[in-house]
């Protein structure tokens, strides 16, 4: 089978250097670009060209908005777990179902206190952070969105196809322009404040006479470690050395949470360490503080309790 396309983007790749310029005036040149409007997000980033300086500029991002309005105007598929805008009595029964067995996970999210809410028609999304490497093996920051519900429908899981198809990319942003916590803060403020939108206000889609109004809710944040590291602002981690083992806490704070000023340290949890079970016994307690001191002194980098 001779794929005349496919053949066409190969020979992208001899043009050693320019393989992304060639590959891009491939796909427009022949009409293959998604026509999803492009927004920017005023940002603090690093600026490389002449001297090095911090300059706030427009850094261009893909809105859950402006997905939803070319997604729509071909049907909805990707949005609607397989189903079309022609098929309202079906996409309607899927979202009710999913929101009703949903609340046994979540029973404290916010959608359920609204009684205005047709839950037939609130859309399950999750956010996705990813650092990839890209070029000379650079770390790249990756940005998307993720319907809950697969475009092949509920009984897939929803990675199950080609990434383009089950995320939405809102923007990338390479490590070399990063301006300390600045440009993710930034970036995902301008993600929020679109989200809030689709969230309180909806989404309002002309169809074939019809009207209808999609509210977003977004029910997970999920991603790498890098990300989460940086999404959360956390100060350590899994191979982090700055655990105290001294500390009294160490048992009941989650070993993200900083401690206290007077600690140069931070605290952590020992069930994220170890397998110890989380209890009162003040033996445990200090067989798991020794276990930590004999393997932080010899600066071990992973560790096993037995």
């Amino acid at each position: 089978i001779v794929d005349h396309m496919l053949g066409l983007m190969a020979r992208c790749a001899g043009s050693k250097g320019n393989e992304c310029e060639s590959l891009h005036k491939l796909i427009h040149n022949n009409g293959k670009a998604l026509p999803v409007t492009v927004g920017t997000v005023d940002t603090r980033v690093l600026v490389l060209t002449g001297k090095p300086r911090v300059e706030t500029v427009g850094w261009p991002v893909l809105f859950l908005s402006a997905w939803a309005q070319q997604l729509f105007s071909t049907g909805g598929k990707v949005l609607l777990g397989g189903h079309t805008l022609d098929n309202p009595r079906r996409f309607r029964k899927m979202f009710t179902t999913f929101w009703d067995r949903f609340q046994h996970v979540r029973p404290d999210l916010d959608i359920y206190r609204r009684t205005d809410r047709d839950m037939g028609m609130c859309i399950p999304i999750a956010l996705h952070g990813d650092e990839g490497r890209g070029k000379l093996r650079r770390p790249v920051m990756v940005l998307s969105f993720q319907p809950i519900i697969s475009h092949k429908g509920p009984h897939f899981i929803n990675s199950s196809g080609h990434s383009f198809t089950t995320r939405l990319l809102y923007t990338l942003i390479p490590s070399q322009v990063y301006y300390k916590r600045h440009t993710l803060d930034m970036l995902h403020q301008g993600m929020v404040d679109d989200m809030l939108a689709l969230y309180n206000d909806g989404f309002t889609v002309e169809w074939k006479a019809h009207s209808y109004k999609f509210y977003f809710i977004p029910v997970y944040l999920k991603g790498d470690w890098p990300y989460i590291r940086s999404a959360a602002h956390l100060m350590t981690g899994f191979s982090s050395r700055k655990k105290c083992h001294l500390c009294p806490a160490a048992v009941l704070i989650p070993f993200s949470v900083a401690c206290s000023e007077s600690c140069k340290f931070y605290k952590f949890n020992l069930l994220a360490i170890g397998n110890l079970e989380a209890t009162s016994d003040a033996g445990l307690v200090q067989r798991g503080a020794n276990f930590l001191h004999q393997n932080i002194s010899k600066g071990r980098r992973s560790w096993r309790c037995v």
